[in-house]
């Protein structure tokens, strides 16, 4: 199996920490409705790749961070997405694309796991949950303006959220079982979701604190 990340990604996490919390509001913009094989109606909400940058590639460029999304062709048609650190650190998301459509069909399929691969690396959301129906609407995408925008709010990843635990363990032992202690959890997967930002930005803040 190919290697997702470098051997240690230590200051890339943290740098990313960072820069999560400068990311801008994402705004979703677009929807699209799909007939299902079912024969339902599905609509929902999603934004663009383009703004989906504008929000993120600012605070990543400022803490050192940049996205490459290269896609191969070597028999099996592949979307690469890359996110490296000027350390010289970096992880990646590797997504097979289907090799049976057309040029204009690739083209639109290119653009779809794009906007997904940023995403799921950066840990944001930018559309509403899918059902395996909506998935199956990739070829019929499209898109009409949507008649009132919504903010989201993005939630931590959690390999972020456990590289920051353990680094503020290491400056306070006793961080992670007080925490747990006080929560009545047992992993930091317990936590409540409407919890996570805050305590990204609480491990955050403690380990700018122990840096001084």
């Amino acid at each position: 199996m190919d290697k997702l990340m470098s051997d240690s990604i230590g200051e890339l996490t943290e740098a990313m920490a960072k820069a999560r919390l400068e990311f801008k509001p994402i705004i979703k913009n677009k929807t699209v409705q799909i007939d299902t094989k079912s024969g339902r109606k599905i609509k929902y909400s999603y934004a663009e790749l383009p703004l989906i940058l504008q929000a993120v590639e600012g605070a990543l460029s400022n803490h050192g961070l940049y996205l490459f999304q290269p896609p191969f062709d070597n028999g099996n048609r592949t979307l690469v997405t890359l996110l490296s650190h000027k350390s010289g650190q970096w992880i990646m998301s590797k997504m097979t694309l289907n090799n049976a459509i057309d040029t204009k069909e690739y083209g639109a399929q290119i653009t779809y796991y794009r906007r997904y691969s940023v995403c799921g690396l950066l840990g944001i959301a930018a559309d509403d949950d899918e059902s395996e129906e909506q998935v199956e609407g990739i070829k019929a995408i499209a898109e009409k303006p949507k008649e009132e925008a919504k903010p989201v709010e993005s939630l931590p990843p959690m390999p972020l959220l456990k590289a920051l635990l353990d680094s503020v363990d290491k400056v306070n032992p006793e961080f992670s079982r007080n925490l747990f202690n006080f929560y009545k959890i047992e992993k930091i997967e317990d936590m409540k979701k409407e919890k996570l930002n805050w305590l990204k930005e609480e491990m955050v803040k403690r380990l700018e604190e122990a840096k001084k």
